[in-house]
């Protein structure tokens, strides 16, 4: 994730959330449900929306909007221009598969 650079050094700031379903499950929530339905034409000169139905659909599609809060943007998921956080994470994932591969030629 990106965000502004308060301290004015660069542009933006480089934040990495590598678990957003464990990172983001207690932050407000929203979700949109829409599905497809036809538009209805409102008479000329009348916003009345009486004659109307609500659309009454199966839903086709969902939208979840996650209110962000400034504790996710801490030091501790920052990376910086050399992006070292990021090839940290590599390599430690690079390093589980080599071990289950190993394990795997054992067992």
């Amino acid at each position: 994730m990106l965000s502004p650079d308060r301290d004015g050094e660069n542009e933006y700031r480089l934040h990495w959330i590598w678990d957003p379903l464990e990172h983001m499950k207690d932050m407000d929530r929203n979700v949109t449900w829409s599905g497809k339905s036809e538009p209805e034409q409102l008479q000329t000169g009348d916003w009345n929306m009486a004659d109307t139905k609500p659309p009454n659909v199966s839903p086709e599609k969902y939208e979840i909007e996650v209110k962000l809060t400034n504790d996710i943007f801490n030091e501790e998921n920052q990376d910086g221009p050399q992006l070292e956080r990021l090839q940290a994470r590599i390599e430690s994932l690079n390093g589980v598969a080599e071990q289950e591969t190993a394990e795997a030629q054992l067992g």
